[in-house]
Order: C-alpha cells, then structure tokens, then sequence
C-alpha cells in the first residue's frame, strides 16, 4: 500500500541518520578491537560522505585474520544495501551472522536487504529477530506486520500491526499507519 512504501522509505532515511549520528570511528574501533584505526577511519570518513564503493575498497585493505566477529562482513554489507546491491549485502550480513556478529542494528539492516530483495518470508524473521533484540521496535514490529499482509498471512498482519499500536516507542503517525493497515486486514 501507499503508507507501506512511504514507511519505507521514511524508515530507510531514519535509520541511515541515526546509524551516521551514533556511529563515530571511535564507536567502530570499540565494536571490534581487531580492526585496525587506519582501516575504520578510512571506511567510516568514505561511508559517512557517500563513498560506498571506496568504502568498500577500504574494507578490502583488512586481513581476513583480523575479521573477528564478522564485522568486515557487517560493514560491507551496509555498504552494499546502500548501493542497492541487495544480493551481496545479504550475502555480507549472513555471513557477519554466521561470525556472531553482535552489532544492534544487524537484523534490521539485514532485514532491509531482504524486503529489498522481495525475499519477504526471511525479511519477515530478520524483522522478527531485530524487534526482539529492542532495535528499532516499532518499525521492526511494522516491518513484521506489513509483510505479513503482503503474504497475506491476515492473523499475523494484525496481530503484529496492534503491537505497534501498543509499542511505546510508536510514534503518532506510526500508529495510525498501523491503525489504517488494519483495518485494511
């Protein structure tokens, strides 16, 4: 629906800021000892300014000895979902997964990609897991309940769409997003 894509978008900008304004390269150093300063500055200076393809290329500059807890990984696939090269940054997350990579806001950006991606039923689990991990909750929890709609699996649609009514985090609009979707189930 139009609310849909508009939350979307909306939640792809909030999340792009609020990952700039958190993240410093003092913030990145701390996240994984194992990376080298040289390497995070480079790669959050380019990330920071757009730079996604040269950030990247700075990621490539780390040993893969050095990769601890997949946070390479986790870098260049946010990277790659700013490219919109959804299909590697899927890759990317899973694999920063696989290394126990704890970064918060991993399941929802690894959610993003998948929505992207039209690969609603692993998005649907992403977004599941990220609400449980308290990032983002009322938009994970939205997340959960519009691509439930869009399955049209109705029960879980409005199930997840009264939790983020409900969800204290839930901004005004959101709720009434939610309230609209529905009564659209």
């Amino acid at each position: 629906s139009t609310f849909g894509c508009f939350f979307c978008y909306r939640d792809v900008t909030m999340t792009l800021n609020r990952l700039i304004k958190m993240t410093t390269p003092l913030a990145l150093v701390l996240m994984s000892s194992a990376l080298q300063a040289s390497t995070v500055e480079e790669f959050y200076k380019l990330f920071r300014s757009g730079h996604y393809p040269k950030a990247l290329e700075a990621l490539q500059t780390l040993p893969a000895e050095k990769n601890k807890l997949g946070i390479k990984n986790y870098l260049e696939g946010l990277s790659y979902s700013r490219l919109q090269e959804y299909d590697k940054a899927i890759l990317s997350f899973e694999a920063a997964i696989k290394d126990n990579n704890d970064s918060i806001d991993l399941y929802y950006e690894y959610g993003q990609a998948l929505y992207a991606a039209n690969e609603f039923k692993k998005s649907r689990t992403a977004f599941m897991m990220s609400a449980q991990k308290q990032f983002n909750r009322s938009a994970s929890l939205y997340y959960v309940a519009h691509i439930s709609q869009i399955l049209e699996d109705y029960s879980v649609a409005r199930e997840y769409y009264t939790r983020v009514i409900k969800e204290k985090t839930s901004d005004t609009k959101m709720k009434q997003i939610a309230q609209f979707q529905l009564s659209e189930t």
